[in-house]
């Protein structure tokens, strides 16, 4: 039973694109084995945003793509008129589905893993799953998103993407074979609340892996302690920002700086806060699409994140660049931050908190941080490595595979 890795619509990946960025270090890794136990391929309807960033070098025969008409065949004029639009959807699913479904039967695909989901790739799952029974892969729903439990019964529009809004239809009208989800808590509410009514199997990653090389000389670090992600709600990029503020009040030049990469719809609010509180002489807000490049130089990352901060690929980058972590202790964050090992865990989302642990590791010697920083290589290397990764994801889908519900 061959498998694959099914995104629809990508879009520019530049500093973005965590899930589809790993499935293309998973696809590479997978294929690369010796004796893989099945081939695995990556599938979209266009793949140009990840060569774009340098991924998908390997294996362009097991590289697919098929025509996706979701946006085309009088989209624009029909997009206005709900019942008609809902007609062309079906149609234009229908025609996608006739493409996709050419290349899985070229390649013997019979198993498709979502990473990515929203309610517009409803009507091409429909019509995979419509297909008669000889012909219809398994649908394996990824879920990626931290906060679907947090907000699938919120009818707020501003949390539309994460709730039944986006989600409804699928779990209502697909029957899903199986969801692989990062989140213990994605799979203990579905279990709670039977919102899947397919009732798939359900299974919580314990492990991941990052491709980032590893970088143990601290013979060129700078006292910088970083911040990497989205600049949104739940990464609560604020919590940083009055740390660093609450770190310079109580020792004024310190000789540390405080930097900041990304982007996102807080922004706004923080770059007001560190111009309007005169922080700029050491917090800066910057981007860059090449993190590791940045966190080889740092000591420090700290991830503010209140919901969950595994299997976060940002601090999976920081963990290989060996810097210390410290994190929000939420979620499952404790396979990623062992307290003490290799970083610490703060307990509440208080500025004066993150400051503490802060002022505590500057003022340890240089050798206590790269003694720290090289255990969380030791914990990707022995742990979170992509061997684990493939032997779980593989049993996964050797269950769904011998499913015979």
């Amino acid at each position: 039973m061959n498998v694959g890795v099914l995104i629809i619509g990508m879009g520019n990946l530049s500093g973005a694109g965590g899930a589809e960025r790993f499935y293309a270090d998973l696809f590479e890794a997978y294929n690369s084995q010796v004796n893989p136990k099945r081939k695995l391929f990556y599938i979209s309807d266009d793949l140009s945003p990840l060569r774009k960033i340098n991924k998908l070098k390997s294996f362009p025969e097991n590289q697919l793509t098929f025509t996706s008409y979701h946006y085309r065949l009088f989209h624009r004029i029909t997009k206005n008129r709900p019942r008609i639009d809902k007609w062309m959807n079906n149609f234009r699913a229908y025609l996608t589905m006739k493409s996709l479904i050419k290349q899985l039967k070229r390649q013997n695909v019979t198993m498709l893993q979502l990473p990515v989901y929203e309610d517009k790739d409803f009507y091409l799952l429909k019509a995979l799953d419509d297909l008669p029974l000889i012909e219809r892969p398994k649908l394996i729903l990824n879920v990626t998103n931290a906060v679907v439990q947090n907000h699938y019964f919120d009818d707020n529009p501003r949390y539309a993407y994460h709730s039944k809004l986006n989600y409804g239809r699928l779990f209502e009208n697909v029957k899903l074979d199986g969801v692989y989800t990062w989140y213990a808590a994605f799979k203990k509410f579905t279990e709670k609340e039977k919102v899947i009514k397919s009732n798939p199997i359900i299974h919580n990653v314990a492990t991941r892996f990052t491709s980032t090389e590893f970088h143990e000389d601290f013979t060129n670090r700078e006292n910088k302690i970083i911040y990497s992600g989205r600049l949104s709600e739940y990464k609560d990029p604020m919590l940083f920002v009055k740390a660093a503020e609450e770190v310079y009040k109580r020792i004024p030049n310190n000789g540390w700086k405080f930097e900041m990469y990304g982007k996102g719809g807080l922004e706004k609010e923080v770059k007001d806060y560190i111009e309007h509180h005169q922080l700029d002489n050491f917090l800066s807000l910057n981007f860059s699409p090449d993190m590791p490049s940045v966190l080889k130089k740092s000591k420090i990352y700290v991830s503010t994140q209140n919901v969950e901060n595994f299997p976060s690929l940002a601090m999976a980058e920081a963990m290989a660049c060996c810097n210390v972590i410290v994190a929000r202790n939420v979620g499952q964050t404790n396979l990623y931050v062992k307290h003490n090992i290799n970083g610490f865990l703060i307990e509440t989302g208080n500025p004066e908190e993150l400051a503490d642990k802060l002022l505590d590791i500057i003022n340890k010697p240089n050798s206590f941080i790269e003694t720290m920083g090289k255990e969380s290589i030791s914990l990707l290397k022995n742990v979170h490595n992509k061997e684990n990764f493939i032997k779980e994801i593989d049993e996964f889908w050797d269950t769904i595979k011998n499913n015979k519900e």
